[in-house]
């Protein structure tokens, strides 16, 4: 019972370094050229050596275009979404006085943040076969546990915890949802979302 734990264990640390080092080197520009080499490799030697390489190699390109930082927190998007909600506190809309604060310029609203959790999830969730459209069933829970800096990067990670069946028809999938912040240590959020697909 040891050895599996120990195999278990040394297979996470090796999988985290891998994807640290990952991100280290930049290697987003690959994606692509693993992704369409691997579907080659695959479709012309499915039940070969060559054939499971290949979907190794479509893995670490899913794995790489994952990885990529996908928006940018920019001042207009701060202020066209401080004008359409209202909130124009000067944190998020004057960066003269947002400098004399600790965050040293102005910040992206929380749920400004929160809403490009929408876009990330088109580009990282996969569709359910078969459903006619998607809804937002809202969240179990939502914690914003560091601002983002307006000029920051941002990229939304996605690990899918549950899926039922509510009728015959909807599904509902349960995402913990991630939105890092480039360069910095702790998450912009962490949320638990809900979506509904009618099929």
């Amino acid at each position: 019972a040891t050895a599996p734990a120990l195999a278990v264990m040394l297979g996470a640390d090796v999988g985290t370094s891998l994807v640290t080092l990952m991100l280290s080197l930049e290697l987003n520009w690959l994606a692509p050229i693993l992704i369409v080499a691997g579907v080659t490799l695959y479709l012309r030697q499915q039940d070969t050596p060559y054939g499971r390489f290949g979907r190794i190699l479509i893995g670490l390109g899913l794995i790489l275009f994952a990885l990529q930082w996908i928006r940018t927190a920019t001042q207009p998007m701060v202020d066209t979404f401080a004008q359409v909600t209202g909130d124009e506190y000067f944190l998020h809309v004057d960066p003269q006085r947002a400098a004399a604060l600790p965050f040293n310029g102005t910040i992206a609203h929380g749920f400004l943040t929160l809403s490009l959790l929408a876009v990330m999830g088109y580009q990282a969730c996969p569709y359910v076969e078969g459903a006619r459209f998607p809804l937002n069933y809202g969240f179990n829970r939502v914690r914003f546990v560091a601002p983002v800096p307006v000029g920051r990067r941002v990229r939304g990670r996605f690990v899918l915890r549950g899926a039922q069946i509510v009728s015959a028809g909807q599904r509902q999938l349960t995402y913990d949802a991630t939105v890092e912040i480039d360069g910095a240590d702790r998450p912009a959020l962490v949320a638990e979302w809900l979506t509904r697909y009618a099929m």
